[in-house]
């Protein structure tokens, strides 16, 4: 009978380890891209493009943009005042984004509840026209990342995999001798 030895356990357990901890970078929320386009009561185009590297905006938040964390801007203002502020689940009328144009004028657009955080394309109007119009388009990342747990439970496997392999190679020739 083959006795397993404890560095080979100690062996296996740092390999897992260093193979769950390789992957948790792999885990970070994919980015978001917000692209809005929309024209003020005064007839003025404004627009802007961002990007969230962490994902969705959190509906329990307000979110100031700044110019500088714009990818693109259409009539913003240039001063280090907040460009966008976006309000999400705003009490009765849904999902507000807040646009400071280089007027010095601020626009209010209504969206639909949750429309921060669902991917799709939004219109701004909202009841007798309150708000004024727009559209905003929420996409997701372009690459899908698996769950970290599931990362993990496939690491575990394969190295447990590994480590039975390699045992059955060194136990056939020791019961081959005896």
């Amino acid at each position: 009978m083959l006795s397993i030895q404890p560095t080979s356990i100690l062996r296996f357990a740092c390999i897992a380890l260093f193979a769950c901890v390789a992957f948790v970078p792999v885990s970070k929320a994919d980015p978001i891209t917000y692209s809005f386009t929309g024209t003020t009561f005064y007839g003025t185009s404004v627009g802007f493009t961002y990007t969230s590297a962490s994902g969705f905006i959190s509906p329990t938040s307000f979110d100031d943009l700044y110019a500088s964390q714009l990818s693109s801007c259409t009539n913003c203002l240039a001063w280090s005042f907040p460009v966008v502020e976006l309000q999400p689940q705003a009490p009765f009328f849904g999902d507000l984004l807040v646009f400071d144009d280089s007027h010095f004028v601020a626009s209010v657009f209504g969206f639909q509840k949750g429309a921060f955080n669902n991917p799709g394309t939004y219109q701004s109007g909202g009841i007798f026209n309150l708000f004024n119009q727009g559209t905003l388009t929420v996409s997701d990342g372009t690459v899908k990342t698996p769950e970290p747990g599931t990362l993990g439970l496939l690491a575990c496997g394969l190295v447990s995999l590994a480590g039975l392999v390699w045992r059955k190679r060194l136990g056939s020739p020791a019961t081959a001798r005896g």
